[in-house]
């Protein structure tokens, strides 16, 4: 707590001494609560500090004392704020059910992919359907996961999958990245390890592997966000997913993928996934309002219009 006002204090010295229109702090719910300004304020983040104390292994065994701080912290930065940022409606509930938050202060902004076909979303035209591959029965069906965290997001589950299609005839492959886990073993895998969004090879390398696959999978137990679909439906490539979380919001179940019960079976998976290739025209159909998506509302220049919308609202 004094580390944080003391933090405070330096950031109000700053915003005094220059000539600023508002504030925007992006997951600082500990600034936010303590900074001393006239100024207008936006708080931005990706989610609550009640759901990452749930969901997420490295916040729920924190001590006691520390995860009520960050709870403290949360709900005094939205009392405090003028506008509130998030990314999903899963986030949006528990904003208002946990902290406190004013419904009319509180927008959803999807974020946008991290990873693209070109870097420059306002200028893609054309790219990701006119390479796009159709499954047809008895042919290649390439699944792609991306898992930094394999437990939580199930990657066992995915090769499960995987195996399960070719069992039904499919020529299956599931393209894995991620840290090593015991699924790399099966023959069914390719693992493709740890890619580094920062290293130009790491970027083409999995840019290679998206415009390869068909489909994202993506069954998570538990999911803040999910940003790999995204990334997906910026190569036109639909996705299947857990219906838990902000993927719920990234993907639009029967539109643009499949949300799935988080504790549907390994058949009832292959089922949907068959379902959503056969015919070839439904395929067609979840992989253009895929990507229709994704250059209209899940890109950083959608997320930047509609903040700047937000932000001469209070200027």
């Amino acid at each position: 707590m004094m580390e944080m006002r003391a933090f405070a204090q330096i950031a109000t010295r700053k915003i005094r001494s220059g000539r600023f229109d508002l504030v925007v702090a992006a997951n600082m719910s500990g600034l936010v609560s303590m900074i001393d300004t006239p100024l207008p304020v936006i708080y931005v983040t990706d989610a609550t500090a009640t759901l990452a104390n749930a969901v997420y292994p490295s916040f729920a065994e924190r001590p006691r004392g520390e995860r009520d701080a960050a709870v403290h912290f949360e709900t005094a930065a939205v009392e405090r704020a003028d506008v509130v940022v998030v990314p999903s409606a899963y986030c949006r509930d528990s904003m208002c059910r946990d902290h406190g938050a004013d419904p009319s202060r509180l927008h959803v902004v999807p974020l946008g992919a991290n990873l693209v076909p070109n870097p420059n979303p306002e200028t893609e035209q054309t790219h990701g359907l006119e390479e796009l591959s159709v499954p047809t029965p008895g042919g290649e069906i390439e699944l792609v996961v991306v898992a930094a965290d394999p437990e939580r997001k199930r990657v066992g589950l995915c090769a499960a999958v995987t195996e399960a299609l070719e069992r039904r005839g499919w020529r299956a492959r599931l393209h894995y990245i991620g840290p090593r886990h015991e699924i790399c073993g099966r023959r069914v895998v390719e693992w493709a390890g740890r890619l580094n969004h920062g290293v130009e090879s790491d970027r083409a390398r999995h840019r290679d592997i998206l415009r390869r696959a068909h489909l994202a999978i993506l069954p998570s137990a538990s999911e803040m966000y999910g940003i790999a679909p995204i990334e997906s439906a910026a190569f036109g490539r639909p996705a299947i997913v857990s219906a838990v979380g902000g993927l719920t919001t990234v993907v639009e179940d029967g539109v643009t993928g499949r949300c799935l019960p988080v504790d549907t079976p390994v058949s009832e998976w292959a089922d949907a996934i068959e379902s959503m290739v056969v015919p070839t025209e439904r395929y067609r159909a979840y992989s253009a309002a895929a990507l229709h998506r994704y250059r209209e509302e899940l890109n950083w220049g959608a997320w930047g219009r509609r903040v700047k919308e937000l932000a001469r609202g209070l200027v």
